[in-house]
């Protein structure tokens, strides 16, 4: 998911090519910010089932509870200038402050539920990915937005698959 949605935030119009011109005029901002969020629920998804395997449900009824209550606010204040922007952003920034809020609680709580891995440096990665595509979209023509994309998501999935199987993890 995590490939996809950086190709994505480059070129936001290969999303809104099959709706037509009309349909994609003003959405390429709202499919970025989507694909923010889908971007770190590839990084942070498994989390809600490591809290429930550490019995930890009232943590992630307040985490929920967090995340909506945040996605509320946010979405107040954004809608009403952002519209439909607005609303993906608030859902992206919303996700991601909770769910680091979330990784804090397990690594500080239960450690042995993650193991060794290493989170921080994938989500340092995500971030500096999305903010490098975000520039792609903005500094590049749409093709070269595009391909520039595919180029670097290629070289970064062939990296992480190298490094994965030369440590045996694949």
């Amino acid at each position: 998911i995590v490939p996809a949605s950086l190709i994505q935030i480059a070129a936001p119009g290969l999303t809104m090519l099959p709706y037509g011109s009309s349909f994609r005029e003003d959405s390429g901002a709202v499919v970025q910010w989507l694909m923010v969020h889908a971007a770190f629920l590839g990084i942070f998804y498994p989390f809600g089932s490591i809290l429930l395997s550490m019995n930890r449900t009232w943590f992630g009824f307040w985490y929920n509870a967090g995340y909506s209550t945040l996605l509320l606010v946010l979405a107040a204040f954004l809608i009403p200038r952002f519209g439909g922007t607005g609303l993906a952003s608030a859902t992206a920034l919303s996700y991601v402050a909770t769910s680091i809020v979330c990784v804090l609680y397990i690594y500080r709580r239960e450690r042995a539920f993650v193991g060794n891995v290493v989170l921080w440096p994938a989500i340092a990665g995500v971030a500096i990915s999305i903010a490098a595509f975000f520039a792609f979209h903005h500094f590049l023509r749409p093709v070269s937005a595009t391909v520039s994309a595919f180029l670097v998501v290629g070289t970064l999935v062939t990296a992480v698959l190298w490094r994965a199987h030369k440590r045996g993890l694949v």
